[in-house]
């Protein structure tokens, strides 16, 4: 539904531009433009349309220096998520050129934002492999990936 017309080449073109394409680091476009800034003291390099529209919970960063103290404090209810999220609107409300997504995909899309928007699927994670580094052996239980258990849920 949203290629329709953010998808650059097409005749009905409009910012932001959600085509997959290589982004920064690991990830991709649009990834970097729908989450935004996802750590405290972070920003994608470049911020545009649509920059940070699915209103995600910032994580911690990396870096020390740039984690916020008042991260560790706790969230406004509702202050992000899809109960905020502005893509969410976007997907459902039918104000952005009469746009609404079906029931189907508007869950998945809401799912998503209220996963804080996952980067891998399962699939991509369990191909990664299981990790090995110096003093594994040393741990208590050893962390699998692509052995891990498969826990069918009902």
């Amino acid at each position: 539904e949203c290629l329709k017309c953010h998808q650059a080449g097409t005749p009905e073109f409009h910012e932001p531009d959600l085509r997959l394409r290589p982004g920064h680091g690991p990830f991709s476009e649009p990834y970097l433009t729908l989450v935004g800034a996802a750590a405290w003291g972070y920003s994608a390099p470049a911020k545009g349309p649509g920059y940070g529209i699915a209103g995600l919970i910032p994580v911690e960063s990396m870096d020390p220096t740039m984690n916020d103290p008042k991260a560790l404090a706790t969230l406004r209810p509702m202050q992000y998520l899809s109960s905020t999220s502005r893509l969410i609107e976007l997907a459902s409300s039918g104000r952005h050129y009469d746009v609404k997504v079906d029931p189907v995909s508007l869950h998945r899309l809401i799912a998503w934002v209220d996963s804080c928007g996952v980067y891998l699927g399962e699939e991509e994670v369990r191909a990664q492999g299981d990790p090995d580094f110096p003093g594994i052996e040393r741990l208590p239980i050893r962390p699998r990936v692509s052995t891990a258990p498969v826990i069918e849920r009902p």
